[in-house]
């Protein structure tokens, strides 16, 4: 027997490139397997971006049904202002826009017409806001001279009668070991004009 190098008669393939093949046939029955039986179920078969679209468009579906079935929040109910009942004094009194004069006339109440007073004007003393419609559940604002309306229940004004003084009655303590005194009497208000 000779020694040295001998020629193989039967090639066989690398170690390294008979495992690759191996993986891709096994990878390769793996996705035909899956998409016989998906195309067989009907269901379409995307790839991974269209896919990972229709899971994005799933979750917003789901997240937006949730939010919808929620209760819905009411909004609490604002308190009105308190109307005070005022009465049209004149003949034709206008209803103006704004506080003044030289603005447009929106409105003409007659005499004895009644109208709700909600507050005087922050920008001038001599006219009020009213609520043009006091039957709607909200303010519907315009002004009103105080020349042309007048309270309808006026509150009583006060009397200018003036009261007597406080009387001041002086206090003592007792030291011990002082002398007892006693306080004179002070004089009320009717025994000083009897």
């Amino acid at each position: 027997m000779k020694y040295g190098y001998r020629r193989n008669t039967n090639p066989s393939p690398p170690t390294w490139l008979v495992f690759m093949v191996g993986v891709a046939v096994v990878f390769g029955v793996y996705y035909a397997w899956n998409g016989i039986t998906q195309f067989l179920s009907g269901v379409p078969v995307l790839d991974p971006t269209a896919r990972a679209i229709l899971d994005v468009t799933a979750t917003v579906a789901v997240a937006t049904q949730q939010i919808e079935n929620m209760p819905t929040r009411r909004p609490s109910a604002t308190p009105l202002p308190e109307c005070i009942p005022f009465v049209v004094s004149v003949a034709n009194a206008f209803v103006r826009e704004q506080a003044g004069i030289q603005f447009d006339a929106i409105e003409q109440f007659s005499r004895d017409t009644e109208v709700c007073v909600l507050e005087r004007a922050a920008t001038d003393a001599a006219w009020y806001l009213i609520d043009r419609d006091i039957r709607t559940r909200r303010i519907e604002p315009a002004y009103m001279s105080e020349d042309v309306i007048r309270p309808l229940n006026p509150t009583p004004t006060p009397s200018s009668t003036l009261l007597p003084a406080p009387t001041v009655t002086a206090t003592f303590i007792a030291v011990p070991g002082a002398p007892t005194v006693t306080p004179p009497p002070t004089a009320t208000p009717d025994q000083v004009n009897a």
